[in-house]
């Protein structure tokens, strides 16, 4: 697919985007962190008559900041609405072919979804909730 475009992927957000060749591209760029941080490269791309899309992505590149736990809120809210997904998948669709091996994952859902969703809040990250997880806290 001929590349059209690189962008540098901070904690799931674009930092940078430029323009590029068809079939090749290079470069550089300098990234500052003040806090703990994961990069990517991604790189978009089209044919002539059809839309730009994502024709590939790196594995994310991980900067420890000492004193500065990893975390993002983009990646958080995303995380939080995967396990929230994987729950219904569980309670509606997925065969129960074991009582006890459905209420461990179940119970591993849980404790991933609450254990986020706090650190969230302790964060000050606010979302929005389904009627299901809301709660006073969060108004």
């Amino acid at each position: 697919m001929p590349i059209s475009r690189v962008e540098l992927i901070v904690n799931g957000e674009i930092r940078e985007s430029v323009a590029a060749g068809p079939d090749q591209a290079e470069g550089s760029w300098s990234v500052k962190v003040d806090r703990s941080s994961w990069l990517a490269l991604l790189v978009r791309g089209h044919y002539a008559d059809k839309p730009e899309i994502v024709a590939a992505h790196s594995s994310p590149v991980m900067v420890e900041v000492e004193g500065s736990p990893f975390y993002a809120a983009v990646d958080a809210v995303t995380i939080l609405e995967q396990i929230e997904g994987a729950l219904a998948y569980l309670d509606t669709v997925g065969t129960r072919a074991e009582t006890r091996r459905y209420r461990e994952m179940r119970l591993v859902l849980e404790s991933a979804h609450r254990r986020l969703h706090n650190r969230m809040h302790q964060q000050g990250h606010y979302h929005d909730h389904t009627p299901v997880e809301d709660h006073p806290a969060h108004h």
